[in-house]
């Protein structure tokens, strides 16, 4: 199973003080930590590895969600989000349309599109392969329901005027 790889040369009291004062661990120990979460829950997706995904998510310190010194990866805001909403990662990216799934993905949607220069379909494809028309509502609806401005749709690009 992928888990021993990924947390292959720590040592586990490491891992264990790692868990119990969640601020003093590095990132990269984290990092792996939560590979290792997702590795139990994608060998066996059962109920208890679902706790322990949701579990090490709520666990990771609050200095390493989302800096706003530099850009996150998909996988930074993905976590950031299921662990808020106490929901797993798989379950986020899983087809499943429940109230308690729903709000935490476009909450995700508007946060990738807002914080990374990855377009729709690269993150509706990050998501398990949806349409990136499902991705662009989600994100308009998280935007409208909380009052926030549109998420930006030309990152890096310059305006131009047609004269």
């Amino acid at each position: 199973m992928g888990t021993v790889h990924a947390l292959e040369g720590y040592d586990p009291a490491v891992i264990k003080m790692a868990l119990a004062c969640p601020e003093k661990a590095p990132k990269e120990l984290w990092d792996a930590i939560i590979k290792a979460a997702q590795d139990v829950f994608a060998f066996s997706p059962s109920r208890k590895a679902r706790q322990i995904v949701v579990e090490v998510s709520r666990r990771v310190p609050d200095k390493m969600k989302l800096a706003e010194d530099r850009v996150p990866t998909l996988a930074e805001i993905i976590t950031y989000v299921a662990g808020k909403h106490r929901v797993a990662i798989e379950d986020l990216k899983s087809p499943r349309r429940t109230r308690k799934l729903v709000r935490p993905r476009q909450e995700f949607y508007y946060l990738a599109r807002q914080r990374t220069p990855f377009s729709y379909p690269d993150i509706a494809e990050f998501c398990g392969g949806r349409d990136h028309s499902t991705v662009f509502d989600g994100a308009r609806k998280f935007a409208q329901d909380n009052n926030l401005p549109l998420p930006h749709s030309n990152h890096g690009v310059k305006q131009c005027r047609i004269a």
